[in-house]
Parts: C-alpha cells; structure tokens; sequence
C-alpha cells in the first residue's frame, strides 16, 4: 500500500504481486519528494525508468524485480545518494551497468541478476564499500572482473557468474574477509 510520514506526505510505496500493468513514465517524481521506499515487485511493468527518479533524492529502497522493465538505466539513478536497496532483478534491462551507479556509496545491496546488461563491470565499483551483497548473475557482462572489487570489504555474497567474463581471477577476491557466498562460474 502507500504510507504516509507524520506530516501527511507520501513517504512508502508498496504494491507487491498486484497485477499491475503500465509504465511509470506518467509517475511524477518530483510530487513525490518524501518518498523513501518504492516497492513494485512481481507485477505487469514495463518500459523504462524514467530519468525524473533522480528526483527522489530521499529514497533508500528501489525494488522492482520481476517485472518487464527493459532499456537502460538512467544515468540519474546516481542522483540517489541515500539508496541503501537497489533490487532490478528479473528484468529485461539492456546497455551497459551505468558508471554513474557507483555514485551510490550508501548501498548496502545491489541486485541486477537475470537482465541483458552488456559491458563491462564499472571499473570504479571499489568505491562503494558499503556493500554487502553484489549480484550480477545472468547477464552478457565481459572483460574482466575489477581489481578494486577487493576494495568492498564488507561483501558477504558476490555473484557474477552465467556471463562472459574473461581474464584471469583476481586476487584482489582474497581481501574479502567477510565473504560467504562467492560464484564466478561463467
């Protein structure tokens, strides 16, 4: 459902397995200044994010897998500085992972599993070391994986594999000390 906070403004947006079918392209953002949390999971939506999301500079949750979305991700999801979820899995997303997402330094997870990302990994990711889960399994991901991967030290699960990685296993993966779920497999 839709929360409010206590001066009566929109500040949660949950609307999990409705059936809910459209794009958000009509949704404006900025009448939404408030809003933390945007949960859409398992439903109909599809088409792109719109770039007016960067508006959301409050938001700390952005959930919507397992929907239809596809395209790119806008550049402006760099914008959400206090986003500690980012779930876009089971999507159709497509272009290269944005290397404005390292940006996100409050992320604690970031799930793109199981959408058409090509590209590389964002040779910058070391710098969110705020993370603690990285999956991004089943994509076309190449090149190699980043030596600043080590850099995410408080990681507990990484998953890249079922993509076309190459090079050789950085040795950077050692300084993961916290890491308890690790797959790589192409």
């Amino acid at each position: 459902g839709i929360r409010c906070n206590k001066a009566g403004r929109i500040s949660s947006m949950n609307i999990t397995s409705s059936g809910i079918k459209g794009t958000l392209g009509h949704l404006n953002f900025s009448s939404l200044p408030h809003l933390t949390t945007i949960e859409l999971p398992q439903n109909a939506l599809y088409g792109t994010i719109p770039s007016s999301i960067g508006n959301l500079s409050r938001l700390t949750f952005l959930g919507l897998f397992s929907n239809h979305f596809s395209g790119a991700i806008p550049i402006q999801i760099g914008q959400l500085t206090n986003l500690r979820i980012l779930y876009l899995f089971s999507n159709s997303f497509s272009g290269s992972i944005p290397k404005q997402v390292v940006f996100l330094t409050s992320l604690v997870e970031l799930d793109f599993e199981q959408n058409e990302f090509t590209g590389s990994i964002p040779t910058s990711i070391g710098n969110m070391t705020n993370l603690r889960r990285l999956s991004l399994r089943a994509n076309k991901l190449s090149g190699s994986i980043p030596l600043g991967i080590g850099n995410l030290t408080k990681l507990d699960l990484l998953i890249l594999d079922t993509n076309h990685l190459s090079g050789a296993f950085p040795e950077e993966i050692g300084k993961l000390r916290s890491l308890i779920q690790l797959s790589l497999l192409p």
